[in-house]
């Protein structure tokens, strides 16, 4: 399975209604990468990297790319709920940040989310607030505590990508992830590895 694609970027443009990339590995193997958003900041014949979640049906295969690992679990997550495929869920990423969505989320504002992307419709939006309302870490200071836990988005951020690496996904991952939170709020200087000692 197909994790994560860099090479020399052929073409970008839009297909339909979404953005995509083709890119020629290394090896010489060339890919089309259905994407969030156009990745303005390159040029073709420039080098480009995609995190790759890659979907196989038996009448077709697709690789979704992100600029990110985190906007990857960001779709993962969506993904994860019921009716909510890759494509509806590349187009949440393309509409919204990962913490303007959770902010959206615990507000419950399941119009906001219809309108703005494109094939979600009211039923799904819903269905998505009903699923990760309370669920979602956010990183955002306007959704930080009085203490300041999740302000040191660097620090959150760190500690988000020694989670994964250590294989943490999906639910186990936001437990974590809340966990480390509250530490943070409690020890505003703690490091990264003791950090990590805590929440192992």
């Amino acid at each position: 399975m197909i994790a994560y694609i860099k090479g020399e970027l052929l073409d970008v443009g839009v297909d339909g209604d979404t953005a995509y990339a083709e890119v020629l590995t290394q090896s010489g193997v060339g890919y089309k990468v259905w994407l969030p958003t156009l990745p303005s900041a390159l040029d073709t014949a420039e080098e480009a990297e995609f995190f790759i979640e890659s979907v196989y049906r038996e009448d077709s295969q697709a690789l979704y790319g992100f600029f990110t690992g985190r906007q990857r679990e960001y779709s993962r997550i969506l993904t994860g709920i019921s009716g909510i495929g890759p494509k509806t869920a590349l187009n949440i990423v393309s509409a919204f940040d990962m913490d303007t969505f959770a902010g959206l989320v615990e507000a419950g504002e399941f119009a906001v989310l219809s309108k703005q992307v494109k094939g979600l419709g009211t039923k799904g939006a819903k269905r998505i607030i009903l699923e990760l309302q309370g669920k979602l870490v956010l990183t955002s200071t306007e959704k930080a505590d009085p203490v300041g836990a999740g302000e040191d988005n660097e620090l959150f951020g760190d500690i988000k990508m020694a989670l994964e690496s250590l294989g943490y996904r999906g639910g186990e991952l936001r437990d974590k992830m809340t966990l480390a939170r509250r530490i943070i709020g409690e020890n505003a200087d703690i490091t990264v590895e003791a950090l990590l000692v805590k929440l192992l």
